[in-house]
């Protein structure tokens, strides 16, 4: 659906900025788990500040060269959020009624 309604221009500028995100997160969470893997905490911190950088440096020259491209961007990903935030909320909630259902169970 996307292709049909997008520049190819803004689908790119999505993408990349997912692709620098999701390594973002990937050395940040090696930092934060440096001493269970046994690696070195400098080379994924370097790693996710490098990659933090980059992906500012994508969206500041997409903003000079198409805004709306930017937007949709950003659009984009954070749609991606609140759908993961949404599935979740899904589990939570179930686990939560399965938590509740046992212990009434329990009770009786």
């Amino acid at each position: 659906m996307l292709v049909n309604t997008l520049k190819l221009e803004s689908i790119s500028a999505a993408g990349s900025v997912g692709f620098l995100l999701i390594f973002t997160v990937v050395n940040d969470t090696g930092f934060k788990l440096s001493k269970e893997i046994g690696g070195k905490k400098s080379i994924p911190l370097l790693g996710a500040i490098f990659y933090f950088i980059a992906k500012v440096a994508l969206l500041v020259q997409h903003y000079s060269v198409s805004k709306s491209d930017v937007f949709i961007a950003i659009g984009i990903i954070g749609f991606c959020f609140v759908i993961y935030i949404q599935k979740q909320n899904i589990k939570i909630n179930k686990t939560f009624k399965a938590s509740l259902a046992i212990l009434l169970l329990k009770s009786n």
